[in-house]
């Protein structure tokens, strides 16, 4: 009976490893944490991020557990140190903040996937996640002082996905790729000789860019009347 019971208790160990048994993960994020100039588009370096918070993430994993256990976008919460005990198995990891991302003016979007890695049972595994750099685009909004001095009141709106946002002074945006609705209403101030203004049309933002959006006013090209002084009979062409 004991011998049994000793064959019985090892057929489930592998190379001393316990299928059931769970390692550490080690979460190290780094992320080019600036948008390229449109215009410029000159490269930026990317940056270690030693003290990334991870507060707006979603961690998710997907893999097999040595167990032959499939894990489907299963969620993980990582501690102060930025670690989280998994049960032994390969796997990837996703790290995404697009929900706080299309929240309210949004911030910068950085999603990822890591390369495949291994936890060992008791192990401690290290797991580099390149977030590259943002995935939407961020948009700057400036009044220029001609635009303030002639308008006394604007509403600019953008439709993004389900949002919908409003400008009424200047402000930054951070909005999806692609084409942006926008709506503009702008009320004249009394006394500056000019129209109340209504415009529509769309912005073709890209990725990973900062674009700036500025609002001004060019001057009206009007009539010239020249007055000499004298009075004349008759009409002049």
């Amino acid at each position: 009976m004991l011998s049994v019971m000793a064959v019985a208790c090892t057929s489930s160990i592998t190379d001393g490893v316990v299928p059931s048994e769970e390692g550490t993960l080690r979460l190290l994020v780094q992320a080019e944490d600036s948008y390229l100039n449109i215009e410029t588009r000159e490269s930026q370096p990317l940056t270690s991020l030693t003290d990334y918070t991870l507060t707006d993430y979603t961690l998710t994993l997907n893999g097999t557990t040595t167990e032959g256990e499939t894990v489907t976008s299963q969620s993980i919460t990582l501690d102060a140190n930025n670690t989280a005990k998994l049960k032994a198995g390969i796997y990837t990891l996703t790290a995404s903040n697009q929900t706080a991302a299309t929240t309210d003016a949004g911030c910068p979007w950085h999603e990822g996937t890591s390369a495949q890695f291994t936890i060992a049972a008791g192990g401690n595994t290290a797991v580099t996640l390149d977030l590259g750099k943002p995935k939407n685009a961020e948009l700057k909004i400036v009044l220029s002082k001609d635009f303030s001095a002639n308008y006394g009141s604007l509403n600019l709106t953008f439709t993004d996905g389900n949002r919908l946002l409003s400008v009424t002074a200047d402000s930054t945006l951070y909005l999806m790729p692609g084409s942006i609705p926008y709506s503009l209403i702008a009320d004249a101030k009394q006394g500056t000789y000019i129209q109340d203004a209504s415009l529509t049309g769309n912005l073709t933002l890209t990725a990973g860019t900062t674009q700036t959006l500025t609002l001004s006013v060019q001057p009206i090209t009007g009539l010239i009347r020249i007055d000499t002084g004298k009075e004349y009979d008759g009409e002049f062409e």
